[in-house]
């Protein structure tokens, strides 16, 4: 196998981790989406919060969850009271946190278009739409 068949090969791997299966059961679509959504945004999440390194990423998932009584497998469905503790630990940097995040989400699903109404110009807003797009 040649490099660009292995390169090919990892693409296709990676888009069959985010790829979503259109299903005729509604439950099933259902819970298939939740699941992914909620799996993509914790690995994005885990991944931005790396950036500060590892023993602060355990303290602001520490944090989150002693605070803020925001477990980390919860996160993904409580997105507003989430970015209300980012912007609480973080002040406006957060922002920035939340800039990348995004970026990060993108990245793993780039294949999703996202067109926000002007109400849904935030964070929170971003994610509520993601979700509502892989529901």
């Amino acid at each position: 196998m040649n490099s660009l068949t292995k390169i090919q090969k990892n693409q296709l791997d990676d888009l069959h981790n985010i790829v979503i299966v259109i299903d005729s059961v509604e439950s099933t679509k259902k819970s298939f989406y939740t699941t992914n959504f909620n799996q993509v945004f914790l690995e994005t999440l885990d991944t931005a919060l790396s950036s500060f390194g590892e023993a602060c990423k355990q303290t602001i998932y520490h944090q989150l969850e002693k605070r803020y009584a925001i477990k980390k497998e919860e996160i993904p469905k409580n997105v507003e009271e989430f970015c209300q503790a980012l912007t609480d630990l973080f002040g406006d940097a957060s922002l920035l946190l939340e800039i990348n995040i995004m970026r990060i989400l993108h990245d793993k699903a780039p294949y999703l278009k996202i067109v926000p109404q002007k109400s849904e110009l935030s964070f929170v807003g971003y994610l509520k739409t993601l979700q509502k797009q892989l529901s």
